[in-house]
């Protein structure tokens, strides 16, 4: 660590792996960072720092092929220590019910100006205190917004956002992924034109649910890698005991259906995904050809 007044501090990271060397992707970031930012399992995409806002997150660029084959993917990747999904109930209790010296003309100077009201802007956030969830969703579009002028960003290239809650919820694993579930589709709608012009393909956010003396981590997902967009699913993490690495993702068994689990890291696009990533970013959807291959 070394110091950098009026700014953070500068961090150096030096490594077993690489001999004792400085891993310049570690660069910046706190010891434990590298980590909960879950930064191994982007290998695939040979993914490279771009500036950022906050301290506490990461933007990435990553490719795949070259010439005019080439995919490009932003990912944005952050931590949050925020307690989403707080109960406010005690807050609002203590705003009072009514105004104790009502003001009967609240506007004393009126505009004179034929046409008082003003001209709407698209990118202002209408409400001004959003809830933690709706915050780190216009957070993460921001950074994701300031990537998009990068120069080296290609105009077709797609976005991933990625967020780490420490803070663990007080519920069981299934009201976690039943209340994202319910939560997700609302704030996708609210937000679908900076979400279409972001492009973005996908919203992962890791949490952990405390039910008692145990707890269980989920993997919340909004994906269109199944060809519908941001489809909001979620599933239980399991993670090796030895390593901490994250072994496998299983779904929540049904009555009426088994557990199904699955086996991370993202995989490499293949020829059916570059044809979907293709048509959403041209507005429109790929439809499998009949009869189906």
């Amino acid at each position: 660590m070394v110091p950098n007044p009026p700014k953070w501090p500068r961090q150096y990271s030096f490594t077993v792996d690489a001999e004792w060397d400085e891993v310049a992707a570690r660069r910046s970031m706190y010891p434990t960072m590298w980590d909960l930012l879950e930064m191994g399992r982007l290998e695939n995409w040979t993914p490279e720092r771009i500036p950022s806002i906050s301290h506490n997150s990461v933007v990435l660029l990553g490719s795949q092929g070259t010439g005019p084959r080439q995919q490009q993917r932003v990912y944005v990747r952050g931590v949050t220590h925020g307690a989403m999904g707080a109960d406010t109930s005690s807050a609002e209790a203590s705003l009072p019910t009514s105004n104790p010296n009502p003001n009967p003309n609240p506007n004393p100077y009126p505009n004179p100006s034929p046409n008082p009201s003003p001209i709407p802007n698209p990118n202002r956030n209408p409400n001004p205190n959003p809830n933690p969830e709706q915050a780190s969703l216009l957070k993460s579009l921001d950074e994701l917004q300031l990537a998009m002028l990068n120069q080296d960003v290609s105009p077709t290239a797609s976005s991933h956002l990625f967020l780490n809650v420490l803070t663990p919820f007080s519920a069981s694993a299934e009201d976690v992924i039943k209340s994202y579930e319910e939560i997700m589709p609302a704030l996708i709608s609210k937000y679908a034109t900076r979400l279409l012009n972001l492009r973005v393909d996908e919203i992962e956010v890791r949490a952990t649910a405390v039910e008692g003396d145990g707890q269980q981590a989920v993997r919340l997902m909004a994906s269109s890698m199944s060809g519908q967009w941001l489809k909001a699913d979620g599933y239980l993490e399991y993670v090796d005991p030895k390593t901490g690495e994250t072994a496998s993702y299983c779904t929540v068994a049904d009555k009426d259906s088994d557990q199904v689990c699955y086996i991370e890291p993202y995989a490499a696009s293949t020829t059916l995904s570059n044809k979907r990533s293709i048509a959403r970013r041209i507005g429109t959807t790929y439809a499998l050809p009949y009869p189906y291959p």
